[in-house]
């Protein structure tokens, strides 16, 4: 007695075929590129074994090594680039309440998870003077101060209004000895589940 051969079972053979016969597993794969010669006075090092030639007819023998000549800077680069720097604003969102430290200048904008916003400044102002500014004024915007950290060369502070969260870290810059002032706020939003 002979069988049906059910579509189905055809139709799932005939994919697992096509997606079997598209793999790259059996494909030749290119040789790995050679390691590049150091010199080292007037030899050759490739960090390779030196092929032995002290017997004839010895295939190692016959390899030869390439020694790179000296490259040269490539040519037709840009030397600056030729867009200007555009200048960044304090996002219209920014929260009320939130001063800005005297003649800090923002300088970018970053755009986070959760439709938070992370604002960055750059002023002269040292760290502590910097911290004591934001502590204070804050607190008499009405924010409510849930965490606080300082040290000489970093210090981060975080407050609440209103269900918006708003987070200082001011840190020294090594690169050009000025203060960054961080700025990062979002709206606290209720979590999708009861606490436990």
């Amino acid at each position: 007695m002979m069988r049906r051969f059910n579509a189905s079972v055809f139709a799932a053979i005939l994919a697992t075929a096509l997606a079997f016969s598209s793999c790259t597993c059996q494909r030749d794969v290119p040789e790995p590129p050679q390691r590049t010669s150091h010199l080292k006075g007037d030899r050759a090092w490739s960090g390779l074994p030196t092929p032995r030639r002290d017997r004839p007819g010895d295939r190692v023998g016959q390899i030869q090594r390439e020694i790179p000549t000296r490259r040269s800077r490539p040519t037709g680069l840009p030397t600056a680039d030729p867009t200007p720097p555009q200048e960044v604003e304090i996002p219209e969102d920014f929260p009320t309440g939130v001063p800005v430290f005297k003649d800090a200048e923002v300088f970018g904008v970053q755009k986070l998870a959760a439709g938070a916003k992370n604002v960055l400044f750059r002023t002269d102002g040292d760290v502590p003077e910097v911290f004591s500014f934001y502590k204070d004024s804050m607190s008499s915007e009405g924010w409510d101060m849930k965490q606080e950290y300082e040290q000489n060369n970093q210090s981060f502070l975080s407050f609440e209004k209103d269900g918006m969260i708003t987070n200082m870290t001011v840190a020294r810059d090594p690169n050009t000895g000025k203060q960054v002032i961080a700025v990062m706020y979002y709206k606290q939003e209720p979590l999708p589940f009861e606490e436990f």
